[in-house]
This record gives structure tokens, sequence and C-alpha cells, in this order.
């Protein structure tokens, strides 16, 4: 059998119409969610006046991320690993102004977030604007906004939050569930050692997955792949 060469060339084109033919769809909605997300970005930039804030606990933070930049490993009985390594990698590349990059990828995600949590809204409800209403609640929450530009963990673990409750819809909905329960193991993993606030998360969402996949009469075929992610997740914890 002869494939030709401008046949993946073929497929990918298809499947990029078919995107933005998809996405044509959500052109208004999310044009007004993003017009008010620079909104309040404009507004809080005149409130504070300061690009980057500093927080009670912004110098702990920051000591850890130094301490693993100095090599002195991950564990640190002051914060979790997740965040301080986050800042730890803009230390690390040696760049004029490491901490405000930091705060710029973090608006960056917050922005992420909120294009996440309208795709989440109009999964769950099939409404573009009532969708749209939901994002622009999170778009224009001047309070929230401040979490993104602040040295403190707030603002990752709401972007990680949005993520794991976006790939926990596709885990329980979309046609190829397995890869998406993987995804939300390593998602679970993360808030936690973001957050530790959040330790008894996979315990209610991979036990509600199970209830779940009960009720719906599926508990043979998930239940295997559900006891080895929570294993793995107990192991990962545990052994931090």
């Amino acid at each position: 059998m002869i494939v030709s060469h401008a046949e993946p060339l073929v497929a990918v084109k298809a499947h990029v119409v078919s995107w933005q033919a998809r996405l044509s769809a959500h052109r208004a909605p999310l044009v007004t969610v993003g017009g008010v997300l620079l909104l309040a970005q404009a507004v809080l930039l005149f409130q504070q006046r300061t690009f980057v804030d500093l927080f009670y606990d912004s110098g702990n933070y920051l000591a850890v991320a130094h301490h693993m930049v100095a090599g002195a490993g991950i564990f640190n009985h002051l914060r979790t690993p997740l965040y301080p390594g986050f800042l730890a990698l803009f230390l690390t590349l040696d760049l004029p102004h490491p901490i405000a990059t930091a705060v710029l990828v973090q608006m960056l995600l917050y922005g992420a977030g909120v294009c996440e949590a309208y795709v989440l809204a109009w999964r769950l409800t099939g409404q573009r604007w009532g969708a749209a209403a939901i994002a622009t609640l999170l778009a224009g929450n001047l309070y929230m906004l401040q979490w993104e530009r602040t040295i403190n963990s707030e603002g990752i673990t709401l972007w990680l939050l949005i993520t794991l409750f976006l790939v926990l819809e596709r885990a329980l909905h979309a046609p190829e569930r397995r890869r998406w329960v993987w995804l939300l193991g390593g998602l679970l993993v993360a808030v936690v050692l973001t957050r530790p606030f959040f330790v008894y998360l996979p315990l209610l969402v991979l036990g509600g997955m199970l209830v779940q996949a009960w009720r719906s009469g599926r508990f043979a075929a998930q239940w295997r792949q559900l006891a080895l992610v929570s294993v793995l997740i107990a192991g990962v914890l545990g052994g931090y």
C-alpha cells in the first residue's frame, strides 16, 4: 500500500479547519470574556500601581525557592514544593527580572483558567452565553485577580483546580476516558503539593468517580485503573 506524503498534511489541515469551525460559534462570547478580563487588568494595575505584590507569606516562598536553586532539595518544612519550584525555575534562568516574569506567567495562567472555566461551563450547560457569564464573573473579579500579581500560591492553585475539574469532566464523559484519568491523577498530586489544604481532594474525587462508575454500570471496567491511580497518588504524597 502506497501512502502519499501529502496525506498527513491533508489530515492536519482538515483538523485545523474543524477546530476553526467549532471555535467560530464561540467567538463572540470569548471576545466578551476577554474584554472584561483586559478591562479588569487595567483597573487593577491603576489601583495597585505595582506589577508585583508581596504578601505576608511571600518571604517563605521566596526563601524556599532560593534554597532549591542552591541545591538544598525540594523537602522543606515551610512550604510544599510545587509553587517554590515554580519560582525557582525563573530564578535559575538568570533573567533580568525573574520574579516579575513569574508574575507575568501567573497572569497568563489566570487568563487560561478563565478560558477553561468557559469551556467547562459550556460543556456542563451547553449554553454559550451562560458559560460566558460564569467566566466573566471570574474574569472581572478584582479580588481574585490580585492573586496573580502576588507571590503566593493562590493564583496557581486556582488555575490547577479549574484545569482539574475540566479534566474530571472529560474523565467522566469523553469516549477515551482512560488517558484523562491518568492526567486527573497528576493534577490531584499537583494541587496537593501546591496547597496541602486540599489533601483530601483526591479521596473525594476518586471516591466520587467510583460511585459514579458503580451507578452507571461501568464499575468492573474502571475500578482497576482508579485503584491504581489512587495507589500512585498515595505513594507520591506519602513518600513526600
